[in-house]
């Protein structure tokens, strides 16, 4: 028996040790084809185990599985839905002995799980066999027997489940993939970390653990209770974002799980950044700074299957707080319903806090997820896109309908307050409606949009209306802290704004715009690109605008105050220049353009009606494209502006440097420079008058500090050009070639706005051409330029230095003219020469600069007139002050003089008889003398010249010393040989309108005969005549300087002889009374042959214009005598009378024995009449007292000599004329008073024998 039982021992040993030992001898993997074909038939997919199976019993029923797949549905985007690199599950043998199953470990390492929705709405975890759902659920309700269902109950008293404990499930670095293809949705879970623990089937739960959710780490905790009644199961989940240090919690109860299912709790989250969820979650930029502060929330929350709301829901932002509800409901489609409140909101402090930056990105380094079997389909992210749908794509769900309600009651900004801000849309068939955002600003001024927010092309797409009114836009302009300085209170009065915006990612659009203000109104459309490079078009139309109203008064600019450096001890320093010096850099002076290489435009403006500067603008456009730092100008131009127009177009490139232009055109045209300027704000520019229309265009080519120019200038009949190439703008320019011509087909217009021009238009100076060039630097260039025009050339060249004000130019001047008679009459004189003139040629060496120039080695000729000299002009004065030194040859001005004048030396010298002087009004000119013009100038000048002729006149070696200074002109010294005499003058002028003149000269032994034959054409009379005088005077013309003459002088003729009678100049009073003499003393005899010779002398004074004489003596062998006497200048008169006291003579004597010793000795004479010809009265009827009466006279008279007949008739009387005459001798070109009747002793004298006289008298010739 004892062996019996030994052996059943022994026997059941090795069953139970076959049974605890023998699995773990077993070949497992031989049975991979069963159990793949268990799994086939149960799920209809295929299971693969790849790895190795191994099944234990002790110490604990094991299973262990590597390398595990299970395939996906048919049409899945990847092979395999499930993918495991090992699987274990442990059980504990004493609870599974005892009837129980206590799972002590399930373990996933690596699980790749893939769920998806197929195309045709077929989800991959629901298999084609077996159980379509394989979740947990509470017990069913069972059926009694009469088929009516009773609530399950515990099994045994014990609760459903209880014969299960899960202590672990855990899962290490696990995937979780979502796809729906039909919704667009790709998700994927990563790093899954997660530990399961139930203590049975109804209870409770625990998990815990991590994953990454769309990049972003989050951690989770979860407890569950254990079923209540087997219908209510408590629980408390919590979800945390580590990066973010933000959390969210929901406490409650899960209800109704026999019938609806419902959800509620309380719900509570806080972060300490509400910037850096919204940076864990989603993008990773910089934020805002309000964003920033710590938030938090809470609420009731209740969900079922049908929706769910949140109640009650409280919102913190810092010190911001909202409350509202948040309600949503599962239909056939989701609807959303948000409504949330904010009492006030502090902007101003939001926008003090610094900006969020953005977080720096994550280092390397930690472990890789290992990879699905299959890879993700192409177009696929882990980011939330579903196959072949862009991961950033935007799309409005269609079967989610939402509307949201936001108000804030007061919004300070600004120290402002932002009143009932409204914020109401609606999301309904995958279009979002803003119905309304409005709000009522400060001002008096209010804000709303109205529009629809789509998705187009997986981007999202606004279009809206947006409107505002502002009714003190001064006050909003106060409150958004705009300075409003200098702009007139009339202005920016109000503001309406309508327009449509269209937004999209890349683009605003503000469509329709319509914006008035005051009294403008700006309409047209502006597109605004949204991109990393900003970039904005532009077609805007204003239609007036007064800019005077809106830009500050302009104020002058201050004098800059300019010190040159002075040393300590007061001495001006000089600036040195050390060669090793570096040239300092030049700025590149459009720097400031350099932003416009930040931002691409395309911009048409167009403004109607501008005025600026009082002047009115109209028809400002402007058409053109900035991109990428280049501007073309399409069109840049202005229709009407001062009476101009302008037009630019062109190219400029490379705005950030030195733009360069690649053609820039411009034209312009001005009626009125004038006007221009002033309106550019030059008033003090000075524009010639008479100027006209001018028309500037041209282009510029090259970078603009090196340009290349061609530039056309039209005015004043006239066309300017411009050629060449200007470097180093920025510094010290160059000219490279560059070429300049003026040519004008008639040059009238040109040399009038120069100031050249005569009494009348300069209208013949015909065509002229000036032409030009300058090279090198234009500190120190080289200039040529050459002027063709009025039949000549005239050339300047050589280099000018402006860095030596005291030597800035040296050139060469020349010029030629081979017709002087054109030139002159070019000048605008009507000339027509006495003879040939010939032509001028000029040659000198021009030197100086703005202080002094010089002319040296002058040569010029003018037709056979050569001279010679130098100038020097002074220019740092308060005038130019000009020094010549001047010699020439022998000067003839005959042929130089008017063909169509006789020319005298002075208005009172006529070389015509009187008898044919035709009258005139006046003999002395009534034109205005202004000599104004040189008290403009100082000057000394030294002029000499051999001869200097007019006609018969010769001044020879005739010397000149003048100065003009302070307004006064001082002829220091005049002389010279005028008709054999010496000269010698000074004398001195008043510079003004109304000339001061006085003079000293004198005149010593002059020929009379040379004089005569000057003025009367033929020498008349010998002798010699010395004068001096001191005169001055002071008039606006010739008329009232004779009327004003004062001074006094003298005058003395020796050795007259008068040939003939001599009229027609001042001296023929004198030469008449000469003649007179000479007859009588020949006629009475006693005079020995040749002693015609007559000597006048006398000083006088001149008072008004008349020169009056009372010690005038004249000595001659006929007797002496004196007169006394007047010449009235202005009149042209002479009133002389005196008387000849006669030498005894054959005929006194005879007279004296005839009548008794009464034959007088004095014989009275008088001058009167004009004073180029006067009366001539001798009275030798004084001779006998009346005349002595001889019978027979008249036939002895006719047999008398020539000239011996009226003397004798005046002395004897008798014959025809005794009785119409008084005895007189003389002469008189313009008539004589009739003498007086005879008296009656004449009658009553004793008759004389006339044959006895006349023997008498003749017998001695």
């Amino acid at each position: 028996m004892k062996k019996i039982l030994w052996t059943l021992g022994v026997v059941l040993v090795l069953l139970i040790g076959g049974v605890l030992i023998g699995p773990g001898l077993v070949d497992w993997n031989k049975y991979k084809e069963d159990i793949q074909a268990q799994a086939k038939t149960a799920t209809g997919r295929d299971l693969v185990i790849k790895g190795d199976i191994s099944i234990t019993v002790l110490p604990a029923p094991a299973l262990v599985a590597s390398d595990v797949t299970l395939t996906n549905a048919k049409g899945a985007a990847v092979k395999n839905m499930v993918a495991l690199k090992l699987l274990e599950v442990r059980i504990k043998m004493a609870p599974l002995l005892a009837g129980r199953v206590e799972v002590e470990r399930v373990k996933l390492v690596n699980p790749v799980i893939e769920l998806e929705v197929l195309a045709d709405g077929k989800k991959n975890w629901e298999f084609e066999t077996g159980p379509a759902n394989t979740a947990l659920v509470p017990p069913t309700k069972a059926k009694d027997a009469s088929g009516q269902g009773k609530k399950a109950g515990p099994v045994d008293g014990k609760a459903p489940g209880t014969a299960f404990v899960l202590d672990s499930f855990t899962i290490e670095n696990g995937t979780l993939i979502y796809r729906d293809a039909k919704g667009g949705i790709f998700e994927r879970v990563e790093k899954i970390n997660a530990n399961v623990a139930a203590a049975s089937l109804a209870g409770p739960f625990e998990s815990s653990g991590e994953a990454m959710v769309r990049g972003t780490p989050l951690s989770y905790g979860v407890n569950v209770g254990e079923f209540i009644h087997g219908r209510t199961i408590p629980f408390n989940l919590r979800l945390g974002v580590t990066s973010a240090d933000a959390k969210v919690q929901i406490n409650g109860t899960l209800v109704g799980l026999e019938d609806q299912p419902k959800v509620k709790g309380k719900v509570k989250g806080e972060g300490a950044s509400l910037a850096r969820l919204i940076q864990a979650v989603g993008p990773k930029s910089a934020l805002p700074g309000f964003l920033g502060q710590a938030f938090s929330f809470d609420g009731a929350v209740t969900a079922a299957a049908d929706g769910a709301d949140v109640a009650g829901l409280n919102f913190r932002l810092g010190s911001t707080q909202a409350s509202g509800d948040v309600t949503a409901t599962l239909n056939k489609t989701m609807a959303v319903k948000v409504r949330m409140a904010a009492n006030r909101i502090d902007m101003d402090k939001w926008l003090s806090l610094p900006p969020v930056d953005a977080p720096s990105p994550a280092k390397g380094g930690g472990a890789k997820a290992p990879k699905a079997e299959a890879p993700v389909a192409a177009g696929q992210t882990g980011s939330g896109a579903g196959p072949g749908v862009d991961s950033g794509a935007f799309a409005l769900p269609k079967n989610i309908s939402a509307s949201l309600g936001l108000t804030a009651e007061a919004i300070t900004f600004r120290g402002g307050v932002i009143r009932n801000g409204v914020v109401n849309a609606e999301l309904a068939n995958g279009e979002a409606t803003i119905s309304q955002i409005s709000a009522q600003f400060p001002g008096g001024s209010d804000l709303a949009i109205f529009g629809f927010l789509t998705a187009e092309n997986g981007k999202p797409r606004f279009e809206g209306e947006l409107e505002t009114t502002v009714n003190d836009l001064r006050g909003v302009l106060r409150w958004l802290g705009e300075d409003m300085k200098g702009i007139g209170p009339e202005r920016l009065r109000k503001l309406n704004l309508a327009t449509r915006v269209i937004a999209v990612p890349e683009q605003l659009q503000l469509a329709g715009l319509d914006l008035q203000f005051d009294s403008s109104r700006l309409t047209g459309g502006v597109a605004l690109a949204l991109t990393k490079r900003p970039s904005f078009g532009a077609d805007l139309t204003l239609d007036r605008i007064n800019l005077d109203a809106y830009l500050p008064p302009a104020t002058p600019k201050p004098a800059k105050k300019t010190k040159q450096a002075q040393d300590i001890k007061g001495t001006k320093k000089t600036a040195t220049t050390k060669p090793q010096e570096k040239a300092p850099k030049v700025e590149n002076p459009f720097s400031a353009l350099k932003v416009l290489t930040e931002v691409d435009a395309n911009l048409k403006v167009r403004v109607k009606n501008l005025v600026f500067r009082g002047s009115r603008i109209k028809d400002v456009t402007m058409d053109g494209t900035l991109y990428n730092g280049d501007l073309e100008l399409r069109r840049l131009g202005v229709a009407e502006m001062a009476g101009a127009q302008a037009t630019v177009t062109g190219v400029l490139k490379g705005l950030g440097g030195i733009p360069e232009a690649s053609p820039l055109s411009f034209d312009m045209k001005a009626g009125d420079l004038s006007k221009l300027l002033n309106l550019a704000g030059m008033d003090g520019a000075v524009v010639p008058k008479g100027l006209g229309a001018v028309n500037v265009s041209g282009k510029i080519n090259g970078k603009l500090l090196a340009p290349k120019l061609d530039v056309k200038l039209e005015g004043a009949g006239a066309l300017g050009r411009l050629q060449g190439q200007i470097e180093g703008l920025a510094g010290i320019p160059t000219a490279k070639g560059l070429k300049f011509s003026v040519s004008a087909g008639d040059a009238t217009r040109l040399l009038k706005l120069a100031g050249i021009e005569g009494k009348g238009a300069v209208k013949q100076f015909g065509k002229v051409v000036v032409e030009g060039a300058v090279d090198g630097n234009l500190l120190q260039p080289t200039v040529t330029l050459t002027l063709n025009g009025a039949g000549g050339t005239v050339s300047l060249s050589g280099p000018v230095n402006t860095l030596t004000p005291t030597d800035m130019a040296d050139l060469s001047l020349k010029a030629s003219y081979p017709n002087l008679k054109r030139l002159i009459r070019a000048l605008g004189v009507a000339y027509t020469p006495a003879g040939k003139i010939g032509g001028l040629d000029i040659q000198a060496k021009l030197r100086g600069g703005p202080k002094a120039l010089t002319i040296s080695g002058l040569t010029a000729k003018a037709g056979a007139v050569q001279m010679t000299g130098d100038i020097a002009v002074g220019l740092e004065g308060p005038r130019p002050a000009i020094k010549a030194n001047l010699s020439a040859g022998a000067i003839v001005i005959d042929p130089f003089l008017p063909a169509q004048k006789s020319a005298s030396l002075w208005d009172g010298l006529i070389i015509r008889p009187a008898a044919r002087r035709k009258p005139s009004s006046g003999r002395w000119s009534r034109n205005p003398i202004d000599l104004s013009g040189l008290g403009t100038v100082d000057a000394e000048i030294a002029f000499k010249t051999p001869l200097l002729q007019f006609e018969k006149y010769q001044l020879r070696d005739a010397a000149l010393a003048l100065k003009v200074a302070k307004g006064r002109v001082n002829a220091e010294k005049l002389t010279g040989v005028l008709f054999g005499g010496a000269l010698h003058a000074a004398g001195s002028a008043t510079a003004t309108n109304r000339p001061r003149i006085e003079t000293a000269f004198a005149l010593e032994n002059m020929n009379v005969g040379q004089a005569l034959k000057a003025f009367a054409g033929t020498a008349a009379a010998t002798g010699k005549l010395s004068m001096k005088a001191r005169l001055q005077t002071a008039g606006e013309n010739l008329a009232g300087m004779v009327s004003g003459l004062s001074g006094d002088g003298n005058i003395r003729m020796r050795g007259v002889d008068v040939k003939q009678g001599n009229t027609g100049t001042a001296m023929a009073g004198a030469l008449g009374l000469v003649t007179a003499l000479n007859q009588v003393g020949g006629l009475l005899g006693g005079a020995s042959k040749g002693s015609g010779l007559v000597d006048i002398s006398g000083s006088f004074d001149i008072t008004g214009g008349i020169a009056r004489t009372g010690d005038m003596k004249v000595a001659s062998a006929v007797g002496n005598g004196a007169a006394t006497g007047s010449i009235d200048l202005p009149r042209w008169l002479i009133d002389v009378k005196g008387n000849v006291q006669l030498a005894p003579n054959l005929l006194t004597a005879f007279l004296s024995s005839r009548t008794g010793g009464r034959a007088a000795q004095a014989v009275p004479f008088t001058v009167r009449g004009k004073l180029d010809a006067p009366t001539i009265n001798l009275d030798t009827s004084k001779l006998t007292g009346g005349g002595l009466p001889i019978p027979g006279v008249d036939k002895l008279l006719k047999k008398a000599p020539k000239g011996v007949g009226s003397i004798l008739q005046g002395i004897l009387g008798g014959g025809a004329q005794q009785q119409g005459t008084s005895g007189s001798t003389g002469g008189s070109t313009g008539g004589s008073e009739p003498p007086p009747p005879p008296s009656d002793s004449s009658r009553q004298q004793q008759k004389i024998d006339p044959v006895d006289l006349l023997k008498g008298l003749f017998k001695r010739r």
